[in-house]
């Protein structure tokens, strides 16, 4: 049977299921593809342009964890991940003649028992600023979650002044405002909750708009790969 946990990160495997055949698979190595974005989980190769992003002040002014000061904080960050089962950062590439790198999701504070965790969306590419980007990567990251990973509640922690954010969430997304003390709430800011029910009801509405979002949700798993003797 799979584990759901390991003394080790890169032993951990969960169930997927997936063309009819059951298989566990390390939940951190695992990617995710559609035709119109690619997620990766971040490697060290992908630490500088990280760093580009999160210390951009058009970006960094919306996250709530101060940014890095230099690479090695970056790469101190980086070797912290891989040493907890609570976190999973995706580099996201849209899909074009050649991937393009636009932005990095995260599910993190992961509760593998309880089923929840918070999520992270940051479009770091200034070119794809205000292009709608942001959107598709919450839907598919939503997606991923909810469909793959064995989630059933997500939690979001937007910066008020931040109110592109806070509309996608509320208005789009359908997540629900959620008021008072919460574990996943960060002071000053405001928390959104979804689950997999809310959010079938935003999938259905996105896929009659056309094909365009149909291939949004046409989701496959990138399996890490299996080294052999």
């Amino acid at each position: 049977m799979p584990m759901w946990n390991a003394a080790s990160r890169n032993e951990w495997q969960m169930p997927l299921q997936w063309r009819g055949v059951e298989m566990g698979v390390n939940p951190f190595q695992l990617g995710f593809e559609s035709r119109l974005l690619k997620f990766l989980p971040v490697s060290e190769s992908d630490l500088e342009l990280l760093f580009s992003w999160r210390t951009h002040p058009e970006i960094s002014r919306y996250l709530y964890a101060d940014p890095p000061t230099d690479m090695q904080q970056q790469k101190a960050w980086f070797q912290a991940m891989q040493q907890n089962s609570t976190d999973i950062y995706y580099l996201v590439l849209k899909r074009e003649t050649s991937p393009v790198p636009v932005g990095y999701c995260q599910l993190s504070q992961l509760d593998w028992e309880a089923h929840c965790a918070e999520s992270g969306v940051v479009v770091g590419n200034p070119q794809y600023w205000k292009s709608g980007i942001a959107l598709k990567m919450a839907l598919f990251l939503f997606k991923i979650a909810f469909s793959f990973l064995h989630v059933q509640s997500i939690f979001s922690s937007v910066h008020p002044d931040n109110r592109a954010s806070c509309r996608y969430f509320e208005d789009i997304v359908g997540s629900q405002r959620i008021e008072g003390d919460h574990p996943y709430r960060k002071p000053t800011e405001v928390l959104f909750h979804s689950t997999p029910a809310l959010f079938s009801q935003v999938e259905a509405r996105f896929q009659s708009k056309g094909s365009h979002w149909s291939q949004l949700f046409q989701i496959e798993p990138i399996l890490p790969r299996l080294e052999g003797p």
